[in-house]
C-alpha cells in the first residue's frame, strides 16, 4: 500500500519534512491556509524588492563539542539542542543556496561604535569605558569570582535545572554584577520586549539576544592578557535576502511529482482511528499520519466545543524597511545593536553589505519595539518615518539631506514570545491538550518545543519526523 502523509502548515519544518518523505517515496499532501511561505524567514516584499522581516542570519557554528547526525534523537524541548546539529545543517542548507560569511555585526553604545557583545562575542568594548565604570564592574566580578554562585554559574545553564525556573535577572547578576547588566543588559531588554529581565526565565536569554558571559571572562578584560572568544560567525544568502532558502524548498517540494500542494483552510479535524479533515474548498482528507506546522491555537480550536485562548506574554514588534541609495550610505556595516535608550531602534541591517550586494539601492531594515516607542512619544506613522530617519542621520548611516527613495513599516502587535514562566505554563498546557485529543499527531515549528521555532530547530525537525515516520 502507498505511504501517504498530510502536513498542514506553511514553515520551513513542514517543507523540509514534506520533501524528506517524498524522497522516501511517500505521497504527500501539503495544507497551507495563508498566502506565504516560511513564516518569519519568507520575509517580504516592499517597492518590488525583497526583504529580511528584521535581522536574519544562518548559524552554522555551535559551542556543542560533538557533532551528530542523528536526528531522532534531537529533544525540542531541550534548550538549543539544535546546536549539535549545525553541521548536518549547514550541508542541507548549501545544497540548495550559496551562502558567504557575514561582516561581524557592530554595536552602538553611549553614542560610539564598538564591537558587537550582544552576539558576537567581541568584549573590546571594556577597554574602551570610562574609569567609573571599568572600577565598579571589575570590583563586581571579583566579588562574584570570589564568592560565587556555582549553582548560577554560566557554565552549567544546559545541566542546571535553576536555569528553567530563575528569571535571567538573577542568572545576570549572578554571573555579571550589577553595572554590566544595567549598562547591558536591562537597558536593551527593556528596548527589545517592553519589560524587564525579571520577566523571562534564565535558560532562554539569546531568545532576545541577551548575551550570558562568564564572570572570569569578562574579569579578564581589565587584565593586561584579556581572554578572547571566538567570535560567532553567522552566514548570509549571496541573493540578498534569507527568503532564497524559503524560496528553493518551495520550489524543490513543487517539482516532486509526489507532493500536492492545496491553498485552503481547514473547518474541521476529527480524529477517529484516522484523522478527517474538512477543508474549505469543501475537499475531505483522510490520513493516518497527520503533521501539523503552525501555532498549537489553530489547532485547539479545532477541538470541538473548545475556544480557549490562552494569555501569552509576547511583545509587540514594528519593523521598517528602507531604500537608499547605494552611493550616499556612508557608515557601512551588516548589523547594529543600539543599546542607546534615546533611541527607538534596537536593531538595523544592512542587507546589502551581509550579501555584499551591488545594487544601486541599499535595503536597510530597522527593529524597534512598538510599545517601547509609544513610551517615548512616537506614535503615528509620521512620527516613526521622521524618528527613524533622524537615527539613520545620528547613526551617520546617512546624510540629513539625503533622498530617501522608499519606507515602509509594519507593526506586529503581540507577536513575539516572551520566554516567561506564564508562556511556558501556557505552552505545555496547549500541548497537553492537543496530544489528549490527538495522541499520534507529529507537531513541528512553534508546536514542537517551547521557544525552539529558530531556522536550525525547523530544519532538524522536518528531518526527524520524516525519519520517525519511516520507522
Amino acid at each position: 500500500m502507498e505511504r501517504q502523509a498530510t502536513i498542514i502548515g506553511n514553515n520551513i519544518s513542514s517543507l523540509v519534512a514534506a520533501i524528506a518523505l517524498a524522497d522516501q517515496d511517500w505521497k504527500v499532501k501539503i495544507i497551507n491556509s495563508l498566502s506565504s511561505w516560511g513564516g518569519h524567514f519568507g520575509g517580504l516584499t516592499f517597492h518590488n524588492e525583497p526583504f529580511d522581516c528584521g535581522m536574519t542570519f544562518f548559524e552554522f557554528d555551535s559551542f556543542h563539542q560533538e557533532q551528530s547526525n542523528e536526528v531522532l534523537n534531537y529533544n525540542p524541548n531541550l534548550r538549543n539542542d539544535s546546536g549539535r546539529f549545525t553541521s548536518l545543517i549547514k550541508n542541507y542548507v548549501s545544497d540548495l543556496i550559496t551562502t558567504k560569511v557575514v561582516p561581524q555585526p557592530k554595536m552602538f553604545f553611549n553614542g560610539e561604535i564598538f564591537g558587537d557583545l550582544m552576539i558576537s562575542n567581541n568584549l573590546s568594548v571594556f577597554q574602551k569605558l570610562s574609569i567609573g565604570i571599568r572600577e565598579a564592574i571589575q570590583k563586581e566580578l571579583l566579588e562574584i569570582t570570589i564568592n560565587p554562585n556555582t549553582s548560577l554559574h554560566a557554565k552549567n545553564k544546559l545541566k542546571n535545572n535553576l536555569f528553567f525556573t530563575n528569571n535571567f535577572n538573577a542568572i545576570s547578576l549572578a554571573n555579571q554584577g550589577k553595572t554590566f547588566h544595567n549598562l547591558f543588559i536591562e537597558s536593551f531588554c527593556k528596548k527589545v520586549i517592553y519589560k524587564n529581565t525579571a520577566d523571562f526565565l534564565g535558560i532562554y536569554h539569546r531568545g532576545v539576544w541577551l548575551p550570558l558571559y562568564y564572570p572570569e571572562t569578562i574579569l579578564s578584560q581589565f587584565e593586561i592578557a584579556p581572554q578572547i572568544l571566538k567570535s560567532t560567525e553567522f552566514y548570509y544568502p549571496y541573493e540578498g535576502y534569507a527568503g532564497t532558502f524559503v524560496n528553493a524548498l518551495l520550489m524543490k517540494a513543487k517539482d516532486n511529482t509526489r507532493i500536492h500542494i492545496e491553498n485552503t483552510t481547514i473547518k474541521s479535524l476529527i480524529f477517529n482511528g484516522c484523522y478527517q479533515l474538512q477543508l474549505a474548498n469543501d475537499h475531505f482528507v483522510e490520513t493516518n499520519n497527520l503533521v501539523w506546522g503552525l501555532e498549537l491555537f489553530p489547532l485547539i480550536k479545532l477541538i470541538q466545543g473548545n475556544q480557549q485562548l490562552l494569555n501569552y506574554d509576547k511583545a509587540s514588534i514594528s519593523i521598517c524597511f528602507v531604500g537608499i541609495l547605494s552611493n550616499v550610505i556612508n557608515r557601512q556595516f551588516s548589523t547594529l545593536f543600539i543599546l542607546d535608550k534615546e533611541f527607538i531602534s534596537y536593531r538595523v541591517t544592512n542587507q546589502n553589505i551581509c550579501s555584499q550586494s551591488g545594487s544601486l539601492i541599499t535595503k536597510i531594515v530597522v527593529e524597534f519595539n512598538t510599545d517601547f516607542a509609544i513610551s517615548i512619544g512616537v506614535i503615528d506613522e509620521a512620527q516613526i518615518k521622521t524618528r527613524v530617519e533622524s537615527e539613520l542621520i545620528k547613526l551617520h548611516i546617512i546624510e540629513s539631506n539625503t533622498d530617501i527613495q522608499y519606507f515602509y513599516c509594519k507593526h506586529w502587535k503581540h507577536s513575539l514570545m516572551i520566554p516567561s514562566q506564564n508562556s511556558y505554563e501556557c505552552f505545555n498546557t496547549e500541548k497537553s491538550m492537543v496530544l489528549r485529543e490527538f495522541p499520534d499527531i507529529k507537531v513541528l515549528g512553534n508546536g514542537s518545543g517551547f521557544m525552539s521555532s529558530s531556522l536550525n530547530d525547523q530544519i532538524i525537525q522536518g528531518l526527524q519526523v520524516a525519519k520517525q515516520m519511516e520507522i
